[in-house]
């Protein structure tokens, strides 16, 4: 009796222990997974990114600027007519001639005007790029969020049982004060005693073993969201409150993905459009744009010119048709996989939704059969201490009381992770 005293009252302290730990709902423990996975981190990374490459595309409108130093040695130059070199020379004037020895220091400035969509071109793929990359990343955190989900649901089914278990143990605690009575008046054995308290000894295993269970389950939740509390108690979802969590992630990444072979087509089709650019460039040295000058006097100058240049290239034309095969192709595959999701999306949903139905269904039953077993268990009880059925017979009555709660019960969890699944998948 001293070791069912002890036994009795751990039991009960499950109970409280529960209540007094730190309560977290389904949602809090899927952001707090999210946020504490260490790939989330990437989410300021992508944006950072997009952001510099937005930078550095846009400064394809600013003014080229280059600098460039020559020195050339030519084979051979421009010379005066042999007439009027002669004519000069009675003149009193003896032109040296162009040396074949030219330098040079200048600036070239080139502004685009026009660029055929190249740079609108670009910062329309970097932006879709980083849309991809968001999109990708989201679909890796939803599957920590569903990690979480079923961990959520694994503590509170055992903390569930924990309670029947330590309602149990109260209810064959105080059968065992009934028979305990009836043996010291020799109306009942000692071994109908014997049989109770082997029963709640039974019970302080099954307790043992949920609380081992529950425990790698917190201890792997509060890991996984990144909790401070080494204890948790979840919060059991309410049906009425559950809603759908949006398009699926897998969806916007396909979306996203198509809005990249988008832009990428169009920039196929923009790169043999020509560009119109105003250029600029100046220098100084020998020779420059007078070359009477040069031809009398070897000496450097400054020299400049500003005009428009239109260039077209045309040798994108050469890979162009096996471009846009090559993103149709892509662009194929990817509305494949868009199929392909949404039609096994389809049928998880038609799984999701005909196990709510089944589980709403067991669970009507469940209940009625709770409600027969706790009026068979009463009885026996009343007959145990009239002396008409053993303990033995009531024991087996307080199991299948036992055996239908817990059946309900996880019928009802069942139906309720179903309806959790059902929303959180949503793909619409």
């Amino acid at each position: 009796m001293k070791r069912i005293a002890i036994i009795l009252p751990s039991l009960l302290l499950i109970g409280l222990s529960l209540s007094a730990q730190r309560s977290v709902t389904l949602d809090e423990c899927r952001q707090a997974a999210r946020d504490n996975y260490p790939l989330a981190a990437r989410t300021g990374l992508i944006a950072q990114t997009r952001e510099a490459t937005l930078e550095h595309i846009a400064k394809g409108w600013l003014p080229q600027v280059s600098a460039q130093v020559q020195g050339t040695l030519q084979s051979d130059v421009s010379a005066l007519p042999e007439g009027m070199a002669q004519m000069l020379s009675a003149g009193g004037q003896s032109p040296a001639g162009i040396s074949r020895g030219q330098y040079r220091v200048a600036i070239d400035l080139q502004q685009t005007l026009y660029d055929g969509g190249q740079i609108s071109s670009q910062t329309e793929v970097a932006r879709r790029q980083s849309e991809l990359d968001a999109a990708q990343l989201e679909t890796e955190l939803y599957s920590v969020e569903q990690r979480a989900e079923a961990l959520f649901f694994g503590v509170l089914l055992h903390e569930e049982r924990l309670k029947l278990v330590a309602e149990r143990a109260v209810l064959l605690a105080d059968n065992l004060r009934k028979v305990q009575s009836m043996a010291d008046n020799g109306t009942a054995a000692a071994c109908e005693v014997a049989a109770i308290r082997a029963e709640i000894l039974s019970c302080r295993q099954d307790s043992l073993s949920l609380c081992a269970d529950r425990d790698v389950l917190v201890r792997t939740l509060v890991l996984l969201c990144g909790f401070t509390d080494a204890e948790l108690h979840p919060v059991k979802p309410e049906m009425a409150l559950l809603s759908s969590r949006g398009v699926r992630p897998e969806l916007r990444a396909l979306d996203a993905r198509l809005g990249l072979l988008d832009a990428n087509e169009r920039s196929v089709r923009r790169a043999l459009l020509p560009r119109l650019s105003l250029f600029a460039q100046g220098w100084y040295g020998y020779t420059g744009f007078d070359m009477f000058h040069d031809m009398m006097h070897r000496t450097p100058t400054l020299n400049g010119l500003i005009g428009v240049r239109l260039t077209w290239n045309i040798s994108p034309l050469y890979t162009r048709r096996s471009d846009l095969l090559a993103l149709q192709v892509q662009r194929d595959e990817t509305e494949t996989t868009r199929r392909t999701f949404l039609f096994n999306q389809r049928i998880a949903d038609t799984e999701h939704r005909a196990g709510i139905a089944k589980w709403r269904a067991l669970l009507a039953e469940d209940d009625e059969i709770v409600r027969l077993r706790t009026q068979v268990r009463q009885g026996a009880e009343a007959r145990l201490q009239g002396g008409v059925v053993d303990v033995n017979t009531l024991v087996q009555e307080i199991t299948r009381e036992r055996q239908a709660k817990d059946t309900r019960l996880l019928h009802e969890l069942q139906m309720l992770q179903e309806a959790c699944s059902l929303c959180h998948n949503a793909y619409q």
